[in-house]
């Protein structure tokens, strides 16, 4: 299904659900204004047709009374005529009809929302056990839910895990139920492996402080430690913290918005560069590595004689020849390629993915 597929797909499920959470709202607020009608009705005909003098305040007494069928003492004397008698009767029958439905209204409410989400849980595990090398995001603030919408608009299978039940409906209305999502602590181990950390290929943190991410990475890496970490960081003074707990990569929202915005007035050109990198879609311009195995038909050559250029049009701006070693940028064309060795490529995403094709043989 192509992307615009998924988002409309996803819209409409978010419509359904929003809708359907609109429907139960209103349900209940009819039950409650039908009870609360015949409770005026039976105050109003109290008044009217009992004795004069008789207060509002023993009207709703016995409107109370005879609603729930308590059988306290009556305080207006229904029998004395054949009208106060009949509008009871009446009252009895409305009161009861109304109580029931307003009972049974809410009875459903509570019974189908417990059916509903254990059966949208169970989706949820269903749809995770089917994931691999997908991305984990812990934490959807205002941080969060941009890092879903980025990983979604480039094709990852995302898993989330939220606590909040507000941004689960948010995340729901947005993304649809088919984006899986995981309801609880994500400091909780048994939620990193009902998200299936164990497959994932990379987790993002990016819980509220930097005390919470510290402790989720910390876990996520006793869990695996091949899986690659990136995490939200607060406070830039924290950054050997993260690194010590074995994370890959930080980075400072406030940090990088700060350095975003110098180099807009600076440097604008290298932004509109870097923003052509980094953007989504088939033609946008690609930074890639690609890892060279010793089964590659580049393995041992040189970059003259592989002719990277007549195989696609991407352009190799550097060379590493072992995972451990440094690249060395703007290679020559006589620079190596071992096994082993990766390529820094830059060029159009539908160029890198043929070039990617090809290396891999």
């Amino acid at each position: 299904m192509s992307r615009s597929g998924q988002r409309n797909r996803a819209s409409v499920l978010g419509t359904q659900t929003a809708a359907e959470a609109l429907r139960q709202k209103l349900r209940v607020q009819r039950a409650f204004g039908v009870l609360l009608g015949v409770l005026l009705l039976g105050m109003g005909g109290f008044f009217i047709l009992a004795p004069p003098g008789t207060s509002w305040l023993d009207c709703l007494y016995m409107t109370v009374i005879t609603l729930s069928t308590v059988g306290f003492t009556e305080v207006i004397p229904v029998r004395e005529t054949a009208s106060l008698t009949f509008f009871t009767i009446g009252l009895v029958l409305a009161g009861s009809g109304s109580i029931l439905y307003c009972l049974t209204t809410v009875t459903v409410l509570l019974v189908e929302g417990d059916l509903l989400h254990g059966f949208w849980r169970k989706r949820m595990e269903r749809s995770v056990a089917q994931l691999q090398d997908h991305v984990i995001v812990a934490g959807v603030g205002s941080t969060g839910y941009h890092v879903v919408r980025e990983l979604v608009d480039g094709g990852d299978a995302v898993v989330i895990i939220e606590q909040r039940s507000e941004k689960v409906e948010v995340l729901v209305r947005e993304f649809g139920e088919s984006l899986p999502v995981i309801q609880g602590d994500a400091l909780d181990d048994a939620h990193l492996h009902a998200a299936g950390i164990e497959r994932a290929k990379g987790l993002v943190a990016t819980l509220e402080t930097d005390r919470d991410n510290l402790f989720l990475c910390l876990s996520a890496r006793q869990i695996r430690d091949d899986v690659r970490i990136v995490s939200k960081m607060v406070d830039p003074a924290a950054s050997s913290k993260f690194h010590k707990v074995g994370v890959d990569a930080v980075v400072s929202p406030s940090l990088m918005g700060a350095r975003r915005l110098a180099i807009e007035i600076d440097r604008p050109e290298m932004l509109s560069f870097l923003d052509a990198v980094t953007a989504r879609g088939d033609e946008s311009l690609e930074l890639a590595e690609l890892y060279v195995d010793a089964k590659s038909p580049l393995s041992g050559q040189t970059l003259r004689e592989a002719n990277l250029r007549d195989r696609s049009n991407c352009l190799v701006i550097g060379v590493r020849p072992n995972p451990t070693a440094s690249y060395e940028y703007n290679p020559g064309g006589n620079a190596t390629i071992p096994p082993q060795a990766t390529l820094l490529i830059l060029g159009e995403t539908s160029e890198v993915e043929k070039m990617r094709r090809w290396v891999l043989g």
